[in-house]
């Protein structure tokens, strides 16, 4: 295949010629600790956060110390670059550094160049337990490499673009907050209204499948935690059952219907979705299916006090254990919520109705931001974004 000609003074290299990769040392657990005494260590859960919690108070080398605007890449599980954005901190094993040589490269260009050969790392990775990159691997990902005025101008441009992807991520979450907020105001704030478990006003409340059938590439779609969307199920990764297995499980209550409205128990706990049109479809236990008496509670109503702190905090707090896990179906039967005059619950109805309008707005501009950033991210690597 013949190579693309490239503008002069472009060249395609490996980020091993630019740079070098350090791993990081294995503190002694030991000597960590949380009353900040000696320096903040970064483990893998830290990369995303940007800051940690926990402390080492031992010895180290100069070299192990990760200062702000470094660039950290997490060898296992999810393969991503981050930029350390917080005080001086520690670089401990399963997590290792770039050291860019900044006459030849702009940081902030490898960040958007190599993010992507990551993620297409990650894709083709094998794995039993836990995914895990090399040094090597890092080292010998290829992209185009301009000269450093031209890095910043495609530095310039793809910022502009990620500036237009946070600012709709921060639409999102402030439509989120104001149906929050309006919700707080007008059910939750002063106890103006009866409190009642979810079990007194709910017809029933069970659980999905508890077993898992055979599962075939074409048949009835057989649905998990994973699959539950805001508004619909996601089904480009589905797995299906046969018809004999469907129609026994709709016999045993494991088909969600038109009004039912659902919260996962395992997995991501908390996730609610509200039913809007009975398919032939079963979910499986992981998922809890509560099916309202319609002549005390709306399902938009029951959709959104679900979705409320107010709810997971008691389902949460009658586990056993500090981390959430699972959820008991009998603890989320006793969850008490205020239930206020069906009139009141029509009115809150059209509020919400109102903001997934503009929230399908919101996806259709978030949808476009992002097919503008992956244009501009492949036109950079294609060396053709600036010339």
């Amino acid at each position: 295949m013949k190579t693309k000609q490239l503008p002069k003074g472009w060249r395609e290299v490996e980020l091993g010629d630019i740079c070098e990769v350090l791993t990081g040392f294995a503190f002694k657990s030991n000597l960590f600790n949380e009353e900040e005494k000696g320096k903040p260590i970064i483990r893998i859960r830290d990369l995303a956060k940007g800051k940690s919690k926990t402390y080492y108070s031992g010895k180290f080398e100069e070299k192990y110390l990760v200062k702000r605007g470094d660039f950290l890449i997490g060898m296992d599980g999810e393969f991503k670059v981050f930029e350390w954005k917080s005080e001086n901190a520690l670089l401990n094993q399963r997590v290792c550094k770039l050291i860019l040589n900044k006459d030849l490269v702009i940081p902030k260009y490898i960040y958007y160049m190599i993010s992507k050969k990551l993620k297409e790392i990650e894709d083709k990775t094998p794995f039993v337990t836990v995914k895990h990159i090399s040094n090597k691997q890092i080292l010998s990902i290829k992209f185009i490499l301009p000269p450093t005025s031209i890095q910043n101008s495609i530095v310039s441009i793809l910022e502009k673009a990620e500036s237009l992807k946070k600012k709709r991520k921060d639409a999102d979450k402030l439509t989120k907050d104001y149906l929050q907020s309006v919700f707080c105001e007008m059910f939750l704030k002063e106890n103006k209204f009866e409190m009642k478990q979810l079990e007194e006003i709910c017809v029933k409340i069970t659980d999905g499948s508890h077993r898992t059938p055979q599962l075939l590439n074409e048949g009835y779609p057989f649905l998990t935690v994973a699959n539950m969307g805001d508004k619909d199920f996601d089904y480009s990764f589905t797995k299906n059952i046969s018809r004999e297995e469907y129609l026994d499980l709709v016999k045993n209550g494991c088909r969600p219907e038109k009004g039912d409205v659902l919260f996962s128990k395992d997995g991501t706990v908390g996730k609610v979705m509200r039913i809007n049109e009975t398919k032939e479809q079963v979910v499986l236990s992981s998922i809890a299916i509560l099916k309202p008496n319609f002549n005390l509670i709306k399902s938009i109503y029951l959709e959104s006090v679900l979705k409320t702190d107010f709810v997971l905090n008691q389902a949460v707090d009658k586990k056993s254990g500090s981390a959430i896990r699972r959820i008991i179906l009998r603890h989320l039967k006793e969850v008490e919520i205020p239930l206020p005059p069906i009139e009141l619950q029509q009115k809150f109805a059209s509020i919400v109705e109102g903001v997934e309008k503009l929230k399908e707005k919101q996806k259709q501009s978030k949808k476009e931001i992002n097919i503008m950033f992956d244009s501009l991210m492949k036109q950079a690597f294609n060396g053709e974004l600036v010339k």
